[in-house]
Order: structure tokens, then C-alpha cells, then sequence
């Protein structure tokens, strides 16, 4: 299940349609910031989120032995793999489709009608090159 969601979230993020709020943090933190690669970052960012999870849930009440019910095995291996996931989509598939379908447009950066590169995002500092790692 993991794999299709990373495969998705890559070909958005790279063809800069947006991200959600969750997708951003580690985007900004590893682009804007250059405080590590997107996969690492992705990772702290989901088990930072897993973590304050559980506190939450035990500091409501709950047992330590019920923490799988919130907190089970796919949660875990979707916090350890989503980041990398995305950025091996990302470098595999993403960025050179990206960069094959504006290469194909001379004199022209749309890329399935949305611009590939809209000033919003160099602002932002967001990564608008297809090759940048």
C-alpha cells in the first residue's frame, strides 16, 4: 500500500501542483533549509508524528498494551520507507518524465497544462529543476 501513495505523492510534488501542509515540512526543511536529503528528513518528520501518537493516546488514558491499535507494524514501515520511496519515484520516474514532457514543448515550460516552473515556487523555494537531486 505504501508504494502507490509514494508513487502518486512523487509525480505531484515534482510537477509542482502542490503539496499538502504534511509533504511541505520536510520539502522546506530539505530544499529552502538544506538541513539534510528529502528521505531523512521525511523519516523524522513521520516518526516524530508516530511518537507524539502515542504519547497522545497513552496520555489520554489508554494502556501501553494497546498501543499497536494505533500505532501497529504499518505504521512503522510506512514511517521508515515513505520518504525514501518518494525520493527514488522522484529520481526515477518523476523528474524525467518531467523533464522528457518539457524537453518535447520548445519555448514552452507546461507540462499537462499547469507551468512547470510558476514563480510561486521558485519563491518558495521549492526545487522547479527536473534534475535537481
Amino acid at each position: 500500500r505504501t508504494a502507490p501513495i509514494c508513487f502518486g505523492s512523487s509525480l505531484y510534488m515534482t510537477a509542482d501542483l502542490g503539496v499538502s501542509t504534511y509533504d511541505a515540512v520536510a520539502l522546506v526543511l530539505s530544499n529552502k533549509y538544506k538541513i539534510g536529503r528529502f528521505a531523512i528528513i521525511r523519516i523524522c518528520t513521520d516518526l516524530v508524528c508516530v511518537i507524539l501518537g502515542v504519547i497522545l493516546f497513552l496520555s489520554a488514558g489508554n494502556t501501553v498494551s494497546s498501543v499497536p491499535t494505533v500505532a501497529g507494524i504499518g505504521t512503522i514501515i510506512t514511517a521508515f520507507f515513505m520518504g525514501p520511496l518518494i525520493e527514488f519515484f522522484n529520481q526515477k520516474i518523476a523528474r524525467p518524465l518531467i523533464a522528457e514532457k518539457t524537453s518535447a514543448l520548445p519555448g514552452s515550460a507546461v507540462v499537462w497544462g499547469y507551468p512547470a516552473c510558476p514563480d510561486f515556487y521558485q519563491t518558495a523555494s521549492f526545487s522547479c529543476n527536473p534534475g535537481h537531486p
